[in-house]
């Protein structure tokens, strides 16, 4: 399809449209239409399939089967620290989750969490003499590339009156009500 047939299609369909059909199809086993559509993205984009542990395009029953394949010599895992706090409130847990491409998790008090890449699960504990104590609102690392942190509380956690289910958080923004809670003392486990 040459570009102005492809941007007048564009102009014409609901771009939201577009996204959808798209997606449904990529996400769909379509046969013959699916090994065609993935032989024409490697020939457009020249894709070297020598690289694929799969390299034969009609064992991909999606195309998002494709476009996820596996590479040979390639493993690839999410990195993952559980930081336990224990605070006047009760247990808190942030489970920070590196995704695949993330470089590594970096904590204030351990730096590099697996600086070293050989698999090896460890474990840090900072407990009585070696407690660590964060003051509220105190960073406790950061991600390189950047990706998710999921924060557990104890149940009947003092949550902000205004807190609704998938609700987005912001940067900086308090998690509890800082009136019915005080985590300025608090010890790490990760």
């Amino acid at each position: 399809m040459n570009d102005a047939l492809a941007l007048a299609l564009q102009r014409c369909l609901p771009k939201h449209l577009l996204t959808r059909l798209a997606g449904a199809f990529a996400q769909r086993a379509c046969g013959r239409l699916s090994t065609a559509a993935i032989r024409a993205f490697i020939r457009h984009y020249h894709v070297d399939m020598t690289q694929a542990a799969q390299p034969d395009p009609a064992a991909y029953a999606s195309f998002n089967d494709f476009f996820t394949r596996a590479l040979r010599g390639l493993f690839a895992r999410n990195e993952r620290a559980v930081c336990v706090f224990d605070t006047a409130e009760g247990a808190m847990a942030l489970v920070l989750v590196g995704a695949t491409i993330v470089g590594s998790i970096r904590t204030v008090w351990a730096g590099t969490l697996n600086a070293r890449r050989d698999g090896q699960i460890r474990k840090w504990r900072y407990d009585g003499e070696q407690a660590l104590s964060l003051p509220q609102g105190a960073e406790i690392g950061s991600f390189a590339l950047g990706s998710t942190v999921i924060a557990l509380f104890e149940r009947n956690a003092p949550f902000p009156a205004d807190w609704q289910p998938n609700r987005p958080v912001r940067m900086g923004e308090a998690m509890l009500d800082a009136a019915k809670a005080d985590f300025t003392q608090t010890s790490t486990a990760p």
